[in-house]
């Protein structure tokens, strides 16, 4: 069975404590929500993978099996994790607008606005995340007072967009997410390729007795652990029946 990798052409990780601030060449991708004195806050990441690229990968690896279909996984390593209730899940949503990476880090100061932030999705804090009047099949999530933390498709026609992983309290919780829904999508060009945002459920996104944060390697680590793309072949086991013999 062929596998190929891919990787991020960018990332970065948008977050309600610092609505303004930019994180896009930030060492880690962090998901998140959880509770400080100003109330329930959230953490969530965003990723883009070349199109070009993909398809590449997707044409490489279903003609090595015949054209019998592809599977997309999206894979990251866990660095630190704090506070987990005993089930969690990470999904994820195919985005519907377009964003800056920028050149922040967490914990810059004063905010950096190369890129994308809680409320902004472009660089020098332009072009609100949308959060009215969506196009067809989208949605967002968003507090009253912090409007903002990305725009994503949960519908394409009949395809449900939305891909997930749970996890309990006994696992590693490294990322390894079925996403082929969703890179299905941008590989037929059913939808435009604007990444794709990755959070908790929005019964824990915003709960102020939650406390779930979760950091990942991110396409800017020192490490060998990159987040990627694994695409695969889809292969079938062929069963021949015994032919009886008189």
């Amino acid at each position: 069975m062929a596998v190929i990798k891919i990787f991020p052409i960018k990332d970065s990780f948008i977050y309600t404590e610092k609505p303004l601030a930019n994180q896009g060449r930030d060492e880690m991708l962090e998901i998140g929500g959880y509770n400080i004195s100003a109330g329930g806050q959230t953490i969530r990441s965003l990723v883009k993978f070349d199109t070009a690229e993909l398809k590449e990968a997707i044409n490489s690896v279903t003609a090595s099996s015949g054209g019998n279909g592809f599977n997309v996984k999206f894979k990251a390593n866990l660095a630190m994790a704090n506070e987990l209730p005993i089930d969690v899940s990470v999904d994820m949503h195919p985005l519907s607008e377009s964003w800056d990476e920028g050149t922040g880090k967490f914990g810059d100061s004063p905010n950096n606005n190369t890129g994308c932030s809680w409320r902004y999705r472009s660089a020098g804090s332009a072009n609100h995340w949308a959060s009215a009047s969506y196009e067809s099949g989208v949605t967002a999530s968003f507090e009253t007072d912090n409007k903002g933390g990305g725009v994503w498709y949960n519908t394409s026609g009949s395809v449900n967009l939305k891909a997930s992983t749970n996890f309990s309290n006994q696992d590693d919780f490294d990322l390894n997410i079925d996403c082929t829904n969703i890179f299905t999508e941008y590989y037929q060009e059913e939808l435009p390729n604007h990444g794709v945002i990755l959070k908790l459920p929005d019964n824990i996104e915003f709960n102020q007795s939650a406390s779930v944060r979760l950091k990942y390697f991110s396409g800017d680590t020192n490490t060998i652990y990159p987040p990627h793309l694994e695409i695969s072949s889809v292969s079938y086991t062929h069963l021949t029946m015994p032919t009886n013999r008189e």
